[in-house]
């Protein structure tokens, strides 16, 4: 029988056999080869292993058509084509499904979900892409309504990235450059040049406690979008200081930030990845299905594939894993502070 990671306890995983699934209508089959590491999954066998307990981690996938459902147009996929796409496990114990998570050697998702992996890239690459690009794509193109690569700003509007050189700061900065927006972003000092290189007009350190009001001196005061990758609370007011007086938008996918009391007007708008695949969000979300976010899912997908297929973008490096049983050791690795500038991936077919 096929393999797969379970949570099994706080802290806890391990790799158990699965049944193998089929395709339902609209859906395909894939045999992953390898599996991409995102933050939420360690905090989900870490923080939140109680509601997550036997439940498959993991949304990120990278494999091979193995089974087509009904329903699938003809021609829009085959047998063997390699794909990558992601998934949303978690909320099927809640619905009494059977378990499913890109930590596995099998997934089934619905076939508009997917997008075809270029002969140049690699498993391995392909399957570290969906989540952050999809999540960097919400931030930008739903929660601040951004112009897009198709019809790109035709005035420099100025955009601040926030943590350029994570996963989703990576694919925020390049869609915002091919949108035709004048991007600034913040990160670590050892990654500036890689990023002006991608678009960033200039590039502050993001643990300067002056980041803020550098970045608004920069812009003029003029700066009234924000996207923000990853953050914690305690740089909320730093970033904020980056607004012009007016105020404005700060987008992040971080639901649970606090926006302090603040002189500058400053809507919050937070991106929540997993409202793109359709379903509710069980806790601690509590999110009913979104019609119109999974349409969007399906235009984000085309887009994805197009730019990539395209080579207009550019990839993070990657860290190999090996195998299934390796899961719990990248956790950790990520969990822990010890990956920057680069993302993991688990090899799952030799």
């Amino acid at each position: 029988m096929p393999q797969a990671v379970f949570i099994t306890g706080e802290a806890t995983i391990e790799v158990k056999e699965v049944a193998k699934l089929s395709p339902g209508p609209g859906q395909v089959l894939v045999r992953v080869h390898a599996a991409g590491l995102n933050p939420a999954d360690w905090k989900m066998a870490h923080m939140l292993w109680q509601v997550a307990l036997d439940t498959i981690p993991g949304s990120d996938f990278a494999g091979t058509i193995e089974e087509i459902g009904s329903a699938v147009p003809d021609g829009v996929h085959s047998i063997g084509k390699r794909v990558a796409g992601g998934v949303y496990g978690y909320q099927r114990k809640f619905d009494n499904l059977p378990p499913l998570g890109a930590f596995s050697e099998y997934v089934v998702v619905d076939a508009d979900l997917v997008w075809a992996i270029p002969d140049n890239m690699t498993y391995e690459v392909a399957t570290t892409q969906t989540l952050a690009a999809l999540t960097a794509a919400q931030i930008l193109w739903q929660s601040l309504n951004a112009p897009t690569p198709e019809a790109p700003a035709k005035e420099p509007t100025p955009l601040l990235v926030w943590s350029a050189a994570s996963g989703v700061g990576h694919w925020l900065l390049q869609f915002a450059h091919l949108s035709g927006l004048k991007v600034y972003a913040t990160a670590s000092q050892k990654h500036s040049e890689r990023l002006k290189a991608l678009g960033a007009v200039d590039v502050f350190d993001y643990r300067d406690p002056e980041a803020g009001k550098k970045i608004f001196a920069a812009t003029k005061g003029s700066l009234t979008q924000i996207a923000v990758a990853e953050t914690t609370q305690d740089d909320v007011v730093n970033i904020i200081n980056a607004f012009g007086d007016n105020g404005g938008i700060f987008a992040a996918c971080a639901p649970f930030l606090q926006m302090p009391n603040s002189t500058k007007p400053v809507e919050f708008v937070p991106s929540i990845v997993m409202t793109l695949y359709g379903e509710p969000l069980a806790p601690p979300f509590n999110i009913p299905a979104l019609p119109e976010h999974r349409a969007a899912a399906a235009v984000f997908i085309k887009r994805i594939e197009k730019l990539v297929s395209e080579g207009k973008i550019s990839t993070l490096p990657v860290r190999v894993f090996n195998g299934l049983e390796s899961v719990w050791q990248g956790m950790e690795e990520l969990r822990t502070g010890k990956v920057s500038g680069e993302r993991i991936a688990f090899k799952i077919v030799a």
